[in-house]
C-alpha cells in the first residue's frame, strides 16, 4: 500500500498570485494522475512476478483512493473479500481453505501429477469433475493399506486393473493426482507491491507537478471536485 499527503503550503508561497487559488486543483491533478500510472505499473508488474501472469480478477484487485482539491491524499490499496489472497502474497501469512481441506497438486520429483493451467493452478473444477465421471479410475479418500493418515488424504487415480489378483497383490497401481492433507500452508511474500509503488510514483510525480499547473492554467475555474483517471 502506498499513501500519498501534500501540504501545499510551500506551493502556494511560490506561484504568483493569480495561480494560489487553483494550487489544490493542480496539486490533486498531479498526484492523481501519478497515481493512475502507479496501479496501472502494479498490475504490470503482476504479470513479471506471479507465474503464468495474473489474471484478470487478481489484477482487478488493485485499488486507488483518489484525492481531490479539498483532500489532497491518495493511497493505493488491495481490498479484503474474495481477492484478500492478494494480500497474503503481499505480506506473507497462512492460507486457510475454502471448505476443510487444502486442495493443491501433488508432485512427483518436481514435477506436477496433473496438467496445471497457465498460471500454475489445479483447473477449476476438475476434482469435482473427476468425481462425477462414471468411470472408476479416479476416487477421494486414503487408499487400503495405506496408513489412516491425512498425509494420504486426496484425489488418486487407478491404473490398470482394479482389486486384487489370487495372490491377494495389486493388479495395476494408483497415483495420487490431488492432495487435500493440508488444513493450512505458510505464504511467503513475493509481490513487494508497496516498493514497486514507491519506485513509479517518484519517477513520475516531479514530471507531472508541472504539467498539472500548465493544466490549471489554462482551465481555469473548470476544475472539477474529484478527478479520476483510467
Amino acid at each position: 500500500m502506498l499513501t500519498v499527503k501534500v501540504n501545499t503550503k510551500n506551493f502556494q508561497r511560490n506561484v504568483v498570485d493569480s495561480m494560489k487559488s487553483q494550487v489544490p486543483f493542480a496539486i490533486s491533478h498531479a498526484i492523481n494522475k501519478t497515481m493512475s500510472a502507479v496501479r496501472k505499473d502494479q498490475i504490470k508488474m503482476m504479470d513479471q512476478v506471479f507465474e503464468g501472469g495474473a489474471t484478470r480478477f487478481t489484477k482487478g484487485s488493485a485499488r486507488v483512493q483518489y484525492s481531490n482539491k479539498r483532500n489532497l491524499t491518495s493511497y493505493l490499496f488491495y481490498p479484503g473479500g474474495d481477492r484478500a489472497y492478494v494480500q497474503t502474497l503481499i505480506k506473507g501469512g497462512k492460507v486457510l481453505p475454502k471448505k476443510r481441506k487444502l486442495v493443491e497438486p501433488a508432485f512427483t520429483g518436481g514435477k506436477a501429477a496433473i496438467r496445471l493451467n497457465k498460471f500454475g493452478n489445479i483447473p477449476k473444477g476438475f476434482v469435482k469433475k473427476q468425481q462425477e465421471e462414471k468411470s472408476d479410475k479416479f476416487f477421494v479418500g486414503i487408499p487400503k493399506g495405506r496408513p489412516k493418515s491425512d498425509q494420504y488424504y486426496g484425489l488418486w487415480r487407478r491404473y490398470g486393473k482394479g482389486g486384487l489378483d489370487k495372490r491377494g497383490r495389486a493388479r495395476g497401481r494408483i497415483k495420487l493426482m490431488v492432495s487435500m492433507a493440508k488444513t493450512e500452508r505458510y505464504q511467503k511474500p513475493i509481490f513487494e507491491s508497496s516498493d514497486y509503488a514507491y519506485q513509479e510514483f517518484m519517477a513520475r510525480i516531479y514530471r507531472q507537478i508541472p504539467a498539472s499547473f500548465r493544466y490549471a492554467r489554462r482551465t481555469g475555474r473548470k476544475a472539477t471536485k474529484n478527478l479520476r483517471f483510467r
